[in-house]
């Protein structure tokens, strides 16, 4: 067996077959299982034109290293591997990068920080408003925004994946564990310093994302302690209508928010669900206990649940 890409970038999302040696049948349900050393995901996967390939898309993944992919077959007989274990290699990219920057300046809002996030992403500061722009004293940076000032295109797809990397990043942390001590304010408090980040940068997905996310229809008319609320900080000069128009979640264009989100949790394993891919995956803490096929179970009983699927829809 062999899987046609040999590299994925960590949030994942993108688009991947699997060669089987031998044609797969035509009667049953096919699942790829991922296994990392702390992660195991599952998700369905579909034949395609060629009758020895499978489609499938890629989860994200918690660390850069290699995992072995494997495809099963769901009949009436069982759940069985159709083909040999392949290898797929994770690594991180520019979005990555830029996501966990923001993450960690989300807490520090002021000029210095802003100026590290643009000195090391130089894409991000052609969409920054005003004031941020007027941080830049370098000439060589300045250089480097008009090198790139036509590279609107590249600019949106950084925002989507910077979107689609947070949110891969913020899933490990909503497993339900009874000992975590973060409060619920600290953590609407973050996010609301992140939000306040994304509407400076213009990033249009990132915004959406958090106030797609629980509770996030606050965050726009939360005040900083200048009073100053981000939707007060979209609707300012500089900004295009658009953006604006997202910044209110009752006006935001009809689609398929951005983003991965959770549909279901306990304490080892988590459903999570790609809008933009419409795929659906189930992650696992650690190995599966007993073996895959009982991972591939759990994952086909959820996407029987009538709540789940009310969800996805």
């Amino acid at each position: 067996m062999e899987v046609n890409r040999q590299e994925v970038p960590l949030y994942g999302q993108v688009d991947g077959c699997v060669l089987l040696q031998e044609a797969a049948p035509e009667d049953g349900e096919f699942y790829v299982v991922a296994e990392g050393s702390s992660l195991t995901h599952v998700t369905t996967a579909k034949r395609g034109s060629d009758e020895r390939t499978l489609c499938f898309t890629v989860p994200g993944h918690d660390r850069v290293e290699v995992v072995s992919v494997t495809a099963y077959i769901s009949t009436n007989n069982g759940v069985y591997p159709c083909g040999c274990t392949a290898f797929l290699q994770y690594f991180r990219d520019t979005a990555q990068d830029a996501a966990e920057c923001l993450r960690g300046e989300r807490d520090q809002l002021d000029p210095q920080s802003y100026r590290e996030v643009l000195r090391r992403f130089p894409l991000l500061a052609q969409a920054a408003d005003q004031e941020i722009c007027g941080l830049l004293e370098s000439r060589e940076m300045e250089t480097q925004l008009r090198g790139s000032s036509g590279d609107n295109v590249d600019l949106k797809h950084l925002d989507e994946k910077i979107t689609l990397t947070l949110a891969n990043m913020e899933y490990p942390q909503q497993w339900k564990n009874p000992d975590r001590e973060q409060g619920e304010g600290h953590e609407h408090h973050r996010k609301e310093a992140l939000l306040r980040l994304a509407v400076r940068l213009q990033l249009v997905h990132l915004t959406r994302f958090l106030i797609h996310q629980t509770a996030g229809q606050t965050l726009p008319s939360l005040p900083n302690e200048e009073g100053e609320t981000p939707l007060q900080l979209a609707q300012g000069d500089g900004f295009n209508s658009t953006f604006r128009d997202l910044a209110v979640p009752s006006e935001a264009p009809v689609g398929p928010p951005p983003g991965v989100f959770c549909l279901w949790a306990d304490s080892s394993c988590m459903l999570r669900f790609c809008p933009g891919t419409e795929s659906v995956f189930l992650t696992l803490r650690q190995a599966p206990v007993g073996c895959p096929q009982d991972a591939i179970m759990v994952l086909r009983e959820k996407l029987e649940d009538h709540r789940i699927c009310r969800q996805v829809g």
